[in-house]
């Protein structure tokens, strides 16, 4: 039976929650420590609906025998780090089981030809689930690659690692005085990340915006901040936030927090001061009652890949992006 392809509308949102249902409750058979709640259809389909709120949020849905049988949302982005971009959230596709993932080519083809020729949005985004391989493949075949790695540490206490001991080294939450000094490491990580392979930008105008970021950890009431000191100096820190559920984030789940730095000197690396950092922060998390940390990274960031699959964190989801020649808007031939 033929599919059709045809607007994304309100009507679509209960059957489009039985399929999102689905697609989180064989994620959570591989990664119990998403949250559950998105494996109920009405959940799900309330994430669906805050997907669609979104400023310039449109959507496609596959029709087959009158039923739904797949869809895919994005929205619009207009800003200076990502320019003319449109996204699809964690919330923004699933197939019904039987479906070939094939589906999603006339899915993204219906809906990227508005994104591309009426709104100049050639940067396109996707948050794919791990869990579902099929899906991943499907986008790397229309063109995306992995970005950024999104990735949960469930706390369970039996798994803790031993607090640290290293000779000369002091690991402690960060204190008021220490604000000076951690503007000075506020060019460890993005130096690190302009540098290849991994080439992410960092604007001039964003330098000391990032300084003052930095400086300021310590007067934010909800930053976490775990610090090492060497002679005086300090050589490495972390940084965490609350990471709060969301209506359509599919990937926080209750109890969370985010880890958002994370940077050590160079001369100071390869001494495990991160590791350190880390045992510290969690058994301090754990205390506090969080259950799961969540934190990202670039893929193409080897150490960051490396260091933090070493403390635990499983990826469960992947930023993929596509990057498509602006002059295709014109460029069509006679």
């Amino acid at each position: 039976m033929p599919v059709e392809i045809v607007p994304f509308q309100q009507s679509h949102i209960e059957e489009a929650g039985t399929l999102l249902a689905h697609r989180h409750q064989h994620a959570r058979m591989t990664f119990p420590e998403l949250p559950q709640r998105f494996a109920d259809a009405q959940v799900a389909g309330r994430a669906i609906a805050a997907t669609l709120r979104r400023e310039g949020a449109g959507g496609a849905a596959a029709i087959r025998g009158g039923r739904l049988c797949g869809y895919l949302i994005g929205d619009l982005q207009f800003e200076g780090v990502w320019g003319r971009s449109a996204w699809v959230r964690s919330a923004g596709m699933a197939l019904a089981p039987a479906e070939s993932t094939d589906l999603l080519h006339d899915l993204y083809a219906f809906l990227g030809e508005e994104w591309v020729t009426v709104y100049g949005c050639c940067t396109h985004f996707v948050l794919a689930p791990i869990a579902n391989p099929e899906l991943v493949e499907a986008w790397f075949l229309l063109g995306f690659g992995v970005e950024q790695v999104h990735a949960l540490l469930p706390l369970e206490p039996d798994a803790l690692p031993s607090l640290p001991d290293l000779p000369g080294v002091e690991i402690r939450q960060a204190e008021p005085e220490d604000g000076e000094r951690l503007a000075s490491m506020s060019d460890v990580i993005w130096r690190h990340q302009v540098s290849a392979p991994v080439w992410g930008i960092m604007l001039p105008e964003r330098v000391e915006q990032t300084r003052e970021g930095w400086r300021g950890l310590v007067r934010e009431e909800d930053a976490v901040v775990f610090v090492a000191i060497s002679e005086g100096d300090l050589i490495a820190a972390q940084a965490y936030y609350p990471a709060e559920p969301s209506e359509d984030n599919l990937v926080i789940p209750d109890h969370c927090i985010h880890f958002s730095v994370g940077g050590t000197r160079t001369e100071a690396r390869g001494r495990g001061i991160q590791q350190a950092l880390s045992a510290t922060a969690l058994h301090w998390m754990r205390r506090h009652g969080y259950r799961v940390c969540e934190t990202d990274w670039r893929s193409a960031n080897r150490s960051a890949r490396t260091a933090w699959a070493r403390h635990g964190y499983r990826p469960v989801l992947y930023r993929m992006a596509r990057r498509i020649d602006p002059r295709i808007t014109w460029a069509r031939g006679l």
